[in-house]
């Protein structure tokens, strides 16, 4: 790996334990509605703004799904759920606190709306250890396009080859691959076979402390 000079991280299935939570409560209004919501189905959502999501979910069950409505009772579920702490994932605080004793600038590359990835950053203790935020309100077009990595690196001022990006998701490494950056992927619900077969270029960790592991060992 060449040493990265700057790293961004994916916010859902990356930082926090949200993927799981956003797939169940979309399997529940569905459920409501008299829809089967399938892993499948959830998978091509992962890592995409919610307009695109929208697009996704109308093209898999057809123009008779109510999708507004559908999505909004799936947001107020979300924002319900997401108001208090939300669950992290095991080893967050660790790997930051390394990257922060490093001097290693940091920063979120997320297709969620901005104002939410500062929210619940700041809501979980973590804020303070990005100096960059970009949410998918801040480019025209969000994941798997390479704009929301090309933003964060414009705004940490290093070159795109420089970043290394840690995803979860095809999409994600999608957008890391155009962008032109190095990339790591932590699996969360999608295996790292899924991503393999797409054709792109990444290295797996089981977990975040397994990534500050290797970490360690290219900087110590």
């Amino acid at each position: 790996m060449r040493l990265p000079k700057a790293i961004i991280f994916d916010m859902d299935g990356v930082i926090f334990n949200t993927e799981v939570l956003s797939r169940r409560l979309w399997r529940e209004v569905f459920a409501e509605y008299g829809y089967d919501f399938t892993d499948t189905t959830y998978k091509k959502l992962i890592g995409r703004s919610m307009p695109a999501a929208y697009r996704i979910l109308a093209e898999e069950y057809g123009p008779e799904l109510p999708i507004t409505e559908l999505a909004e009772k799936q947001d107020r579920l979300w924002q319900e759920a997401t108001t208090d702490f939300v669950e992290k994932k095991p080893g967050i605080h660790e790997i930051l606190d390394f990257l922060n004793g490093i001097s290693m600038p940091c920063a979120v590359g997320s297709s969620t709306n901005h104002i939410e990835v500062e929210e619940r950053l700041a809501l979980n203790g973590l804020r303070d250890y990005f100096d960059v935020v970009v949410g998918g309100d801040y480019v025209e077009s969000a994941k798997p396009a390479p704009d929301i990595f090309l933003k964060c690196a414009e705004y940490l001022k290093v070159e795109p080859a420089d970043c290394l990006v840690i995803e979860d998701s095809v999409n994600g490494l999608k957008a890391a691959k155009a962008a032109g950056t190095q990339a790591i992927m932590i699996p969360d619900l999608i295996p790292a076979s899924e991503a393999a077969a797409e054709g792109l270029d990444f290295t797996t960790y089981a977990s975040l402390g397994d990534l500050q592991a290797h970490l360690e060992r290219l900087y110590g």
